[in-house]
């Protein structure tokens, strides 16, 4: 008899593919039935904790980003564009400069809009109301000339005349004293931040005739952080339409009666049955 191997990912630690074991009950069935031999084995479950969230492919700000790589715009990875979205939303123009050329415009800018951004902010993320929210600008030489080769050329110096600038985001934990890059401080407030700055600055351009498709937003929050992040959704959805899709309770407990789920490939309205 012809052997057929079904892989099947099942498993009761990912809520997306408890489902599956009966699933590859029918598909076995189906071939014994057809006089074959089937037999199941197991394969990794593929999730979004596992094939998402890598500083690859998501939107996270970066706690150091080149201000000369964004004001050349080129190539640039999804945090810096993020990151340039921070810009955007600040009235920050990163080829402006003042008669010395030290950038102290940048600083005094910098120094006049955190005060703004971390007041804003915290009337979304109620984790931490002694949050501060701190930007600067440094500089660091970058070569101009091929480093020299040879025997013991690493520890040579390379000539350098030019200047790269560099924007430093630290979060400074005003009740404890503590100041931190902001990728040393939490997934799920790093994402949360970088996902207010993206929406407000969406916001601020014209997100009127956007549709936002959200697979999983917040997966890394805790309870109360996604209250939070609903809580910016409704904002956001006053003028722009979302559809997200979610494991979570507690996303679908705060989705204000607009809670679907999928039945035989059709959206049927459904309501959670108890606390």
């Amino acid at each position: 008899k012809p052997i057929i191997g079904i892989a099947n990912s099942f498993t009761q630690f990912v809520p997306g593919h408890v489902h599956l074991h009966s699933i590859g009950q029918e598909v076995k069935s189906y071939f014994e039935e057809k006089g074959y031999f089937a037999a199941e084995f197991n394969s990794i479950a593929i999730d979004d904790g596992i094939a998402m969230g890598h500083s690859g492919m998501n939107y996270s700000l970066p706690s150091r980003v080149s201000l000369d790589r964004l004001c050349r715009g080129e190539n640039l990875t999804l945090s810096e564009r993020t990151a340039q979205a921070l810009l955007y939303l600040a009235d920050f123009d990163t080829e402006k400069t003042d008669d010395t050329g030290d950038d102290s415009f940048y600083k005094t800018k910098l120094e006049n809009i955190q005060a703004e951004f971390t007041e804003n902010f915290l009337k979304y993320w109620t984790g931490n109301s002694d949050l501060q929210i701190e930007f600067e600008i440094t500089k660091e030489e970058k070569a101009t000339k091929e480093p020299s080769k040879g025997l013991f050329a690493r520890f040579r110096k390379t000539h350098s005349t030019e200047k790269e600038r560099f924007l430093e985001i630290r979060i400074n934990d005003r009740k404890n004293m503590v100041s931190m890059p902001l990728d040393k401080r939490s997934r799920g407030f790093n994402w949360f931040f970088s996902f207010w700055v993206w929406f407000k600055a969406v916001q601020k351009e014209d997100a009127a005739n956007y549709v936002f498709l959200l697979d999983e937003p917040g997966m890394w929050l805790h309870e109360e952080g996604q209250k939070d992040l609903m809580k910016l959704m409704d904002e956001i959805s006053e003028q722009s339409k979302i559809i997200f899709t979610t494991h979570s309770l507690f996303m679908a407990k705060w989705a204000n009666g607009n809670l679907y789920e999928i039945c035989d490939g059709r959206f049927v309205k459904t309501a959670l049955e108890n606390e």
